[in-house]
């Protein structure tokens, strides 16, 4: 080839990667990066160009913090923004300012400094309303790849409620720790059956997921004023963390439930300590209640005499406990249960309790004492059905029962089992007694426990590869309550897999 020819291919091909390159360029001006998080609710935006994102870039939950409702005027509230590095690269926040409305602050901030790819960092607003108007603010947060917008806004919260008139149809809305707190109060004034209940007729209803530990210890609902509370209640699914509860018996969230229904509400790390009678996560007595679809998770139960249970103390006249449970640590004296330290005259169906129970008499996996009834009142004594357990007994009693007091076993155990640590001694599936339920269909995990007999041998021992067979299962509904993975767990309550 002529060295003329070469040259003018040379050129063609220098031109053509010089055109190439700047165009590149020209489209990396151009260029924005669309942050996409599919685990958060909200975006931010950026004030500057994304193109200095280069690789990824932050993201913000929530994008706009709503503090609305959180707390009444003179309180305090709080509210957290959770910002996330979705790139690869490094981003270095430089500051995080808040501009606006005084009556917000930074309580605390983890975003200082360089944030690696996939790690987060949270910022904790605090939100003290001085008076009823709606405050607005905006959180800034600085970084190398540009400044990144919160907005903020606040309104304070009724003292008791942020909506609803009570009805079945429109029923009082919760929507904050001191509204909860400020119940008991109302209900001394609403509703009362005579020197017993509050709330009787009307409804309630959570309207958020609520988290106590801006009060520090919780009283009781109810406590302060010697009142029931006798209304319906309903989480609407949502969770109450963090209570933390310190009284003399009769200690939970409620003080005591009078006739009362609780349903769809969720109880996580509880902490409820008793220096006297009847405590639980939810209750410390429930009398005549009904009580469904409530969980209480973590935490702890402590109580120094009778009665104490994981969701509630004590359990009577024809309280019924269906699609319950708890994972709640349990420490007590006598009558110390998992869900329920003592009951007379009620019924748990489809519930259990996996966690550790410890006690010094009379305790069990479920229920710690079962004492006396009378069936022309409820139509059933003790009925127990469709329940297991799963954890630990630290201490002597029964694996599902810790005991049984005289006629206290004028009722059933139908389809449970249990499936627990124990030390030597213990009773399968009942501890001890004085009389002898109608037990069908109940099992307990020789193998795992240790335990060999059961109190007059009601119930039925099978080893953990027995147990985890569905055969073994005579009668269970396998169809509509229960299913198990054959070979690898023990049964479970169909219910845990739809929530």
């Amino acid at each position: 080839m002529r060295p003329k020819r070469i040259f003018i291919l040379f050129g063609i091909f220098l031109i053509t990667a010089m055109c190439m390159c700047i165009n590149s360029l020209l489209a990396d001006q151009k260029k924005v990066i669309i942050l996409i998080n599919k685990d958060a609710d909200y975006r931010g935006n950026w004030e500057e160009d994304a193109r200095s994102q280069g690789s990824g870039g932050l993201v913000v939950d929530p994008s706009n913090l709503d503090l609305t409702d959180s707390a009444p005027i003179g309180k305090v509230a709080y509210g957290t923004v959770t910002v996330t590095n979705n790139g690869g690269n490094g981003v270095n926040i430089s500051s995080v300012n808040l501009e606006g409305d005084t009556v917000f602050a930074i309580e605390s901030n983890s975003c200082d400094g360089t944030l690696n790819g996939g790690e987060s960092c949270i910022i904790k607003v605090k939100f003290t309303p001085a008076d009823d108007q709606v405050h607005n603010a905006v959180l800034k947060i600085t970084a190398n790849t540009g400044t990144l917008n919160v907005d903020v806004t606040g309104k304070a919260s009724d003292e008791y409620f942020c909506g609803g008139s009570g009805t079945e149809q429109d029923p009082y809305l919760i929507c904050n720790a001191y509204q909860l707190q400020n119940f008991g109060e109302w209900l001394k004034t609403h509703g009362r059956i005579g020197d017993a209940g509050g709330g009787a007729g009307y409804y309630f209803a959570l309207a958020k997921d609520i988290d106590l530990s801006v009060l520090g210890n919780f009283t009781p609902i109810g406590y302060s004023y010697n009142v029931e509370f006798a209304g319906t209640f309903d989480g609407r699914g949502h969770v109450i963390r963090n209570l933390s509860v310190n009284c003399r018996g009769y200690c939970g969230l409620f003080s005591t439930l009078y006739r009362a229904t609780v349903k769809n509400l969720i109880l996580e790390n509880p902490h409820v300590h008793s220096s006297r009678d009847s405590n639980g996560s939810l209750a410390g007595s429930a009398i005549g209640s009904i009580i469904t679809n409530c969980g209480s998770i973590g935490g702890i139960v402590t109580g120094s005499r009778h009665n104490t249970g994981g969701l509630i103390g004590r359990a009577e006249q024809c309280t019924q406990i269906i699609e319950c449970s708890s994972t709640t640590q349990v420490k007590g004296n006598d009558d110390t249960g998992g869900l329920v330290g003592m009951m007379r005259e009620g019924r748990i169906s489809k519930s259990y309790v996996t966690a550790n129970i410890e006690g010094s008499n009379y305790v069990g996996g479920l229920v710690g004492g079962l004492r006396w009834g009378n069936r022309t009142v409820c139509g059933y004594v003790n009925e127990i059905k469709d329940c297991y357990v799963t954890g630990s007994i630290s201490s002597w009693g029964g694996g599902l029962i810790g005991h049984i007091y005289w006629n206290g076993g004028r009722g059933s155990i139908i389809n449970c089992y249990a499936a627990v640590r124990m030390p030597e001694g213990g009773g399968g599936l009942i501890g001890t007694g004085f009389s002898n339920p109608e037990v069908t269909s109940s099992y307990w995990d020789k193998t795992l426990s240790g335990v060999t007999t059961t109190w007059h041998n009601l119930g039925i021992g099978k080893t953990t590869e027995e147990m985890k067979q569905k055969s073994t299962y005579q009668g269970w509904d396998f169809d509509n309550v229960w299913y198990i993975d054959e070979g690898v767990d023990y049964p479970h309550l169909k219910w845990e897999l739809e929530r």
